[in-house]
């Protein structure tokens, strides 16, 4: 009988022969020029192409980080002003895509950070982490489509309707996923743990 590590081990492996089969999906130059010419040039855009790719070859999870920072401490208005618009025209482009493919629906988007910026610029022009509030999008996955919850005060300093939680957040993202988002783990040796702890609600004015 195999031991709990050996299982895992073999596991592992699996996954890791499993990825190696699937190297022809990481060949981007075997796609559409169109498709590379709208998402590209720049590698966040040729990431998130490859993410659709993924997707649409039944890839469950992925995630797309922006090779440049948006973790500004300096000279935050000059940085946003190639990052912003770049964000715009490729996020743009796959929820297009995605629709387009009859995906959206099936297919969850969430663009979003860790944690806020500060309302004020610091001494360099930037501004710093920030954890009182912050924002996100999402789209498809069945949510409801032009959506806004919650707001801050007039100076974006504290949340004053409908404040929710990392918590709520993952409620949500895993209710849309039809996945209970309060089922329990139990793993060997490791205290019990849910995937969204204190029962959290969902935030409901998002789901169709």
């Amino acid at each position: 009988r195999k031991s709990t590590a050996a299982r895992s081990q073999n596991a592992a492996f699996e996954r890791v022969r499993g990825l190696m089969a699937c190297a022809d999906l990481f060949d981007l130059e075997k796609l559409p020029v169109g498709d590379r010419l709208r998402y590209g040039p720049g590698s966040f855009g040729l990431n998130t192409l490859q993410a659709r790719h993924l997707v649409e070859n039944g890839c469950p999870f992925v995630m797309v980080a922006n090779g440049m920072s948006w973790d500004n401490h300096v000279f935050q208005h000059e940085i946003h002003q190639m990052l912003v618009p770049e964000m715009d025209r490729i996020v743009h482009q796959l929820i297009t895509d995605l629709e387009e493919r009859g995906m959206l629906d099936n297919t969850l988007v969430v663009a979003m950070g860790e944690f806020g910026r500060t309302p004020w610029m610091n001494a360099a022009r930037g501004r710093d982490h920030y954890p009182n509030a912050w924002s996100l999008m999402m789209a498809g996955g069945g949510l409801k489509r032009g959506v806004v919850v919650g707001e801050t005060d007039e100076d974006g300093v504290d949340v004053v309707s409908k404040p929710y939680s990392e918590q709520n957040l993952f409620a949500t993202i895993f209710t849309a996923l039809g996945l209970d988002p309060y089922a329990e783990y139990d793993l060997p040796g490791m205290p019990t743990f849910h995937r969204v702890e204190d029962r959290a609600p969902v935030i409901s004015e998002i789901l169709a």
